[in-house]
């Protein structure tokens, strides 16, 4: 008799995520590479979407993950106003760095084709 294939893990939490993002900022590879585990297909997903190119979603994964690492602890000491969600915060930045790195692709192509 077969099984019935498993069911994929469920998402983890916000406050799961916030745990890693926590070690993540104390230096734990572990939950660095947990949290990167849990967030990247959606994170892949918009990159590809906004840069709408392989290479350029590439960059913009590692310029928002480099980011999200740096701000990390701002992120979780809070502030004034409210926290977005962790995903959500994540997202913003990779959103951020698509746009961005499409901007300097189109200019580095740009320039390209004016010297050519």
């Amino acid at each position: 008799m077969s099984r019935a294939p498993a069911s994929p893990p469920a998402a983890p939490s916000d406050a799961q995520l916030r745990a890693l993002l926590r070690r993540a900022a104390s230096c734990d590879p572990t939950a660095a590479s947990r949290f990167y585990d849990a967030t990247a297909a959606d994170a892949w997903r918009l990159a590809l979407a906004v840069t709408g190119s392989e290479r350029a979603a590439t960059e913009a994964m590692v310029d928002a993950y480099t980011s999200v690492w740096a701000g990390a602890p701002n992120y979780l000491a809070g502030g004034a106003g409210p926290r977005p969600r962790p995903r959500t915060w994540l997202l913003a930045q990779v959103r951020s760095s698509a746009r961005s790195t499409t901007g300097t692709i189109d200019q580095m192509m740009n320039e390209e084709d004016d010297r050519g």
